[in-house]
């Protein structure tokens, strides 16, 4: 591999490597964000059985 592909390539794979991580953190986040609302969810759900059997 010639010197000035790999100065070119270097950076292109640090920038992959960047997005993939940010994407993962992303997932991550979304993932948690997607279980408290289910929380929510039920815990409506749950009011919702209650209320109807008054």
């Amino acid at each position: 591999m010639s010197e000035s592909f790999k100065t070119t390539v270097d950076p292109l794979l640090k920038d992959v490597d960047g997005k993939k991580e940010s994407f993962r953190r992303n997932v991550v986040s979304m993932a948690a964000e997607i279980k408290q609302v289910r929380g929510r969810l039920v815990s409506q759900e749950q009011a919702f059985v209650i209320e109807s059997l008054n």
